[in-house]
């Protein structure tokens, strides 16, 4: 099976802006759209998209919108699960998350709650965990252990 990886720097980002382009993130899914249509995506038989926070409500996004799922199998891991923004019942793919036992933006109980809405999901709880995979020091002594966590 072919692999390749595309990372996505957000357009705001690259002009040292603090904020995404809105509430709709439209230039960040653009940028999502670019970068796929930058490959010859029918060389592929599935997608593997991996969003972080932000990016993991961005990609939910443009999975929503995307007609990948019609030609394509798609899976999603959210590392960072942000409640109330990602529409998680929107989804219609295997979708997993990661999530800091002390996240202060998504609580795993709240998260499985949200997840539980969905019979293709799981859920992976890091104790000791923040947002960021750091422990109480700040220190991201958890960091390894969500990369070995992530299914590919």
């Amino acid at each position: 099976m072919k692999q390749s990886y595309i990372t996505i720097q957000l357009p705001f980002k690259d002009r040292g802006e603090e904020k995404s382009s809105g509430p709709e993130t439209l230039e960040e899914i653009g940028a999502v759209q670019a970068a796929l249509k930058s490959i010859n995506i029918n060389q592929y038989t599935s997608f593997h998209f991996i969003g972080k926070s932000l990016g993991g409500l961005i990609l939910q996004r443009f999975i929503v919108q995307s007609s990948l799922f019609n030609t394509h199998l798609v899976k999603f891991t959210i590392l960072g699960y942000l409640i109330g923004d990602v529409t998680i019942s929107s989804l219609k793919t295997k979708t997993y998350v990661i999530q800091g036992e002390n996240d202060p933006y998504g609580d795993p109980k709240l998260v499985q709650e949200e997840l539980d809405f969905l019979k293709i999901s799981k859920l992976n709880i890091i104790i000791g965990a923040d947002h960021s995979y750091r422990n109480s020091r700040k220190n991201p002594v958890y960091q390894d252990t969500v990369v070995s966590l992530i299914e590919i």
